[in-house]
């Protein structure tokens, strides 16, 4: 027979588990900062691009005048376009969102140089990122200016079972609310 009780009480001891190692990792993290200059670079900054089990959230400078209503409507433009072939992200609660200037939340478990292609450029259009590169056909897209915050999490072995980075950056979208993307994948 099927116990789903049990399942379910199995399942939550083990979150319990999850979540308070994630909230240890949470005590050391500090992010650093560079700029995401989207329109002339399709690559990270060096000193980046091999990094492993990375968190990041993508911002837009507190300066830029581009609103989220904006990234909005553009972005489901793009996704509306039957000629785009490109799997845009999830495009969250504008209205909601209106004075936010948190653009995307991520994570990278191998190195972040690999998820940072389909953010950064269309050559990946089958998988889920910003594609940048295309931004930049949309006059007013192209005013964004954007800074990229990480933190590489330095797991310890016995915890690369766990999803420590999805715990953590389910934590962040949950908290930051960004404008784009979507929580716990």
């Amino acid at each position: 027979m099927i116990d789903i009780e049990l399942a379910n009480k199995e399942f939550s001891e083990s979150m319990i588990i999850e979540l308070q190692k994630a909230a240890e990792y949470s005590k050391s993290i500090k992010f650093k900062k560079v700029a995401l200059d989207f329109k002339n670079n399709k690559i990270l900054h060096s000193q980046i691009e091999n990094l492993e089990n990375v968190i990041y959230i993508i911002k837009i400078k507190d300066d830029c005048n581009v609103k989220a209503e904006t990234i909005c409507t553009a972005i489901n433009g793009f996704k509306g376009d039957g000629n785009v072939n490109i799997k845009f992200p999830k495009v969250n609660n504008c209205a909601e969102n209106s004075e936010n200037k948190i653009l995307y939340v991520g994570k990278s478990k191998g190195k972040i140089k690999g998820r940072f292609i389909s953010h950064l450029t269309s050559n990946s259009p089958s998988v889920y990122g910003l594609h940048l590169e295309y931004w930049k056909n949309n006059p007013i897209l192209n005013e964004l200016e954007l800074d990229l915050y990480y933190a590489q999490i330095d797991l310890n072995p016995e915890d690369n079972d766990y999803d420590i980075l999805e715990l953590l950056e389910t934590a962040l979208h949950k908290k930051y609310k960004p404008i784009l993307g979507r929580s716990g994948h």
